[in-house]
């Protein structure tokens, strides 16, 4: 049932019909050998992850490597990955995406969206993760990732 209001402003009924929200989480198991590390998600074959030793996957299906950061797994503590969502049709803007660490093994973590605000010229959805405090060769921490975007349909 429609509201009043929806029906006297078509351009809210739109809007409404084509937001979307995506609520996923991925892991990261550590390996101090970079190309060894194990990637897993809630929706695989629509999350590639971007990290040190291990591009190959998401570049194959859209090279945004003059977009990501080099990925490092710093000993230090400091890591920087890059994350690339496909298939989820036509997305026309993205409007926020939102990544906490669920293991708290980051001191923080920062996002970055890619391509422009977020959305790649091949209709994907591309970010970057930092993480302050944590080291992917030694930590296998796991996220949760929440993308609010519209749909041009």
């Amino acid at each position: 049932m429609s509201s009043p209001l929806m029906k006297s402003e078509p351009a809210l009924m739109s809007h409404l019909l084509k937001s979307e929200r995506l609520v996923l989480e991925f892991q990261i198991t550590s390996h101090a050998t970079p190309a060894s590390k194990i990637h897993s998600s809630d929706i695989a074959h629509v999350v590639y992850l971007r990290s040190e030793g291990k591009i190959a996957e998401a570049d194959a299906i859209e090279d945004l490597s003059a977009s990501f950061t080099t990925a490092v797994d710093n000993s230090t503590g400091n890591s920087v990955f890059g994350v690339l969502l496909t298939r989820l049709e036509s997305i026309e803007k993205v409007y926020s995406i939102s990544v906490t660490e669920q293991t708290s093994l980051a001191a923080s973590i920062a996002t970055t969206k890619l391509g422009t605000n977020g959305l790649t010229s091949g209709g994907n959805i591309a970010f970057e993760i930092a993480g302050t405090g944590l080291n992917l060769a030694s930590e296998s921490p796991t996220f949760r990732v929440e993308i609010e975007y519209r749909l041009s349909i």
